[in-house]
């Protein structure tokens, strides 16, 4: 009867222990796909982010040099007419 017995506890051990080593397996899958899909998000969103910043700044800095050359041309104008 012991051996019977300790041979049950061996078995329900075993089969408890090989059931924890999937569910660890799985829920470690699990996690890995999760960083993965967070992972490539944030990857997503800093390149979006990059982009919508480089789009930003060229429109900005496109901004600046009209704005420039505007003043510029006005400028060479009131100059133009001080000198007549």
């Amino acid at each position: 009867m012991g051996d019977r017995l300790g041979s049950t506890y061996v078995n329900i051990g075993d089969r408890l222990g090989a059931a924890y080593v999937n569910i660890g397996n799985r829920l470690g899958a699990a996690y890995v796909n999760i960083g993965d899909g967070l992972g490539t998000a944030y990857v997503n969103i800093g390149n979006r982010l990059g982009t919508s910043y480089v789009n930003i700044g060229d429109r900005l800095g496109a901004a600046y040099v009209n704005i420039g050359n505007r003043l510029g041309a006005a400028y060479a104008i009131v100059y133009a007419h001080c000198l007549t």
